[in-house]
């Protein structure tokens, strides 16, 4: 079983849960760099169109390249769905379904099999749970290797996120 690294929970004056930790607007140049994951956690956000929420696994990494000494410790997030779609073409209209981002980082990262093994035949309810479970042991406190990408960009709201993790050292 994975360490207990839930965070502490504060609420506001609205009502809303929030994480302990803060999130932090920082740009960095699209490159891909070297990073340690510092967190992984199971959050909810609030649905982009519509109303409701979805379970999204939030991996925080922090910058740990030689080359860019200056940007050293500063902390991206890189969020995920609890979702594993490998892609297909519908044959009738030809229309492409890309993989989940979350299968592609498994694969990427070369821990699809273990993931399979370790947690099997769970329910939907059950997977975000398990699959955040998996990458907190998997991951957590290891030196990967992930590109950016800047979001809203041009706008007071910019920031930098991490696009996709490209391997572990």
């Amino acid at each position: 079983m994975a360490e207990n690294t839930e965070k502490q929970e504060f609420i506001d004056w609205d009502g809303e849960r929030q994480s302990e930790s803060k999130f932090e607007r920082v740009i960095v140049p699209e490159e891909n760099f070297d990073f340690v994951v510092k967190a992984v956690e199971l959050i909810e956000t609030k649905m982009f169109q519509g109303e409701g929420k979805q379970k999204r696994i939030k991996i925080l990494l922090s910058i740990d390249d030689a080359a860019y000494p200056d940007l050293k410790g500063k902390e991206l997030p890189h969020f995920i769905s609890p979702i594993i779609s490998k892609g297909s073409v519908n044959p009738k209209t030809g229309q492409i379904f890309s993989n989940s981002k979350l299968y592609d980082t498994l694969v990427e990262l070369n821990i699809k099999d273990a993931a399979k093994v370790k947690i099997g035949n769970v329910t939907k309810e059950m997977f975000p749970q398990k699959i955040t479970d998996f990458l907190v042991d998997a991951i957590l406190g290891k030196k990967v290797r992930a590109s950016t990408k800047i979001s809203k960009r041009n706008t007071a709201d910019a920031y930098s996120a991490v696009e996709r993790i490209k391997k572990i050292y």
